[in-house]
This record gives structure tokens, C-alpha cells and sequence, in this order.
């Protein structure tokens, strides 16, 4: 079983060990540091998710929606009227044990035109290459090999948001070399 502190965004198996996430494998192996991501981006992506979260789950309060969200929320509402006929999974924690890591996917869903379910990651700013080793390291911990991969890219003036398939093969091995390189640094005192 694991469990996620949600304050400090840790990864903890039952006996209280920690493990790494999907985010901090990338960041650390690709030493990326998210400049201008401050405390407003941040918080405004929670907020987007968690609203996404709970509109899946019929329970949110459109009236709850604050202004600097609405636009966004309004670009995956198009999107997901569009195009998805069934949202399997929301918000899941997942966890790969051969490879020792975990992460929150965002929804895997089954869109009007595709037979596979699709994991689907949604960002809310400009797309960076490495957001495709995150849907990577969502699949590898999701066990299901017969799913795609995509990132939804949500619009910040309301327009539909765009779906960007993942369909590089070699992404697995990437993240899978992330976390190989993970584990070396910390057996060897790097991080």
C-alpha cells in the first residue's frame, strides 16, 4: 500500500519508507529546475486539477470556481464534452514495486474514438519534452500495457484543449534510466 503526504507531496510505503515520485525521478535525472514556477502556478494548478477531479465525480460546485480558473476548467469542459465517453480512473495513485517509485496520474479515460484507454497527464502551461516521460512513468506504474498515452494541454482563454498522443517508444526506457540513475546517486550519496 502507499500512502501520500499530500503536504509535502512524499511517497511512503506501509512501513513508512519512503519512495520517490514520477516528478522528482525526471527532475533529478534531468536536472530541471522549474524557474518561475511560483506559489500562485502552483496553487492554480491544484486548483484546476482537483476541480477536474470534481466535476469527473459530480460534485463540484461550478458557482466554486474563483475567475483564474474558469477559463481553464472551461478548456477541458470543452474537451471532455467532445471527445471523452468515459473517465475510468481520476486522481490515482500508482505504484511500479519492480522499480520502486509512485506517482498521482491524472485520469486515464476512453475517448469516443479509440478502442485503448488513453493515461492523460493535463498541463496548464506551454509543453516541455519531458512532460511525455511523465506519462511514461504513469504507464509503467499502471499496469495496464494496453493503454496509450497523451497530454492534455488545457487553454488559458477557454478554447478546447489539445490532446498531444505520446507514442515515443523509447520514452519506457528513458524514465526507466531515470530511475536506475535515481537509486545509483542515492546509493552513492549524490543526492
Amino acid at each position: 500500500m502507499i500512502v501520500l503526504d499530500t503536504e509535502r507531496h512524499i511517497y511512503k510505503l506501509a512501513d513508512g519508507t519512503e519512495i520517490p515520485s514520477v516528478s522528482e525521478i525526471i527532475k533529478d535525472g534531468l536536472n530541471i529546475q522549474y524557474v518561475g514556477l511560483n506559489d500562485f502556478y502552483a496553487t492554480r494548478g491544484k486548483y484546476i486539477h482537483k476541480a477536474i477531479e470534481l466535476f469527473n465525480k459530480n460534485v463540484l460546485d461550478m458557482n466554486s470556481l474563483v475567475p483564474h480558473i474558469q477559463n481553464f476548467f472551461q478548456s477541458y469542459l470543452s474537451f471532455h464534452n467532445e471527445y471523452i465517453q468515459k473517465v475510468i480512473e481520476i486522481e490515482k495513485i500508482v505504484y511500479n514495486e519492480e522499480l520502486r517509485y509512485a506517482g498521482t496520474l491524472d485520469m486515464v479515460v476512453k475517448l469516443k474514438y479509440s478502442k485503448e484507454p488513453i493515461i492523460i497527464d493535463i498541463k496548464t502551461g506551454s509543453y516541455q519534452g519531458f512532460y511525455e516521460l511523465q506519462t511514461a512513468g504513469y504507464w509503467l506504474a499502471y499496469g495496464n500495457k494496453k493503454c496509450k498515452r497523451g497530454l492534455l494541454m488545457l487553454d488559458n482563454e477557454g478554447k478546447q484543449a489539445k490532446l498531444i498522443m505520446c507514442e515515443n517508444k523509447r520514452d519506457m526506457d528513458v524514465f526507466k534510466g531515470l530511475v536506475h540513475l535515481y537509486y545509483w546517486k542515492k546509493e552513492n550519496k549524490i543526492l
